[in-house]
């Protein structure tokens, strides 16, 4: 399996995590949602539902390749907020956004619309390929899907559009 692929490369497809309701490419990256709001996150009419109260998931690559996380997700009518970020892998991403614990670096997404297509929401470059994690968490919002694309390099990932 080839795994180096420039994003935005004619014909390249992104590495599937999750869509339709699966979970997808297990061998390739570890997802884990956060024990202390898993009873918030759930697989409805094949998303992933964020629900009222805040929870998260994590992952990385197991084989320690740089990527790009892309999300396809939609907010609630009532508005949403997720934070997305990189922290360190095996942390809970519910408590990555309420504490800060094991917390690299963070964004803030407050919505009252649909995102179309997908939104690249973060990255895990060389470097740190092996240590860290991305992990999304937040409220009130769906994801449809949860795409990886190789990240070689800064000019790879500024071709790159919806």
């Amino acid at each position: 399996m080839t795994w180096y692929r420039c994003v935005g490369e004619t014909g390249v497809k992104p590495y599937v995590i999750f869509e339709n309701g699966k979970w997808q490419n297990d061998n390739l990256f570890d997802v884990t949602i956060s024990e202390t709001g898993s009873e918030y996150i759930s697989i409805v009419n094949g998303e992933l539902v964020y629900g009222n109260d805040t929870t998260g998931i994590s992952l990385y690559s197991k084989l320690n390749h740089p990527f790009i996380l892309v999300v396809s997700f939609y907010s609630s009518p009532t508005g949403m907020y997720m934070q997305t970020g990189r922290c360190i892998r095996g942390a809970d991403a519910r408590i990555c956004q309420n504490t800060g614990q094991d917390r690299i670096s963070f964004h803030d997404w407050n919505a009252n619309y649909e995102i179309p297509y997908g939104t690249a929401v973060e990255n895990i470059g060389y470097y740190f390929a092996g240590t860290q994690a991305i992990f999304l968490s937040g409220l009130n919002y769906s994801v449809k899907g949860l795409y990886a694309y190789d990240f070689q390099n800064d000019s790879c990932f500024n071709y790159w559009s919806n």
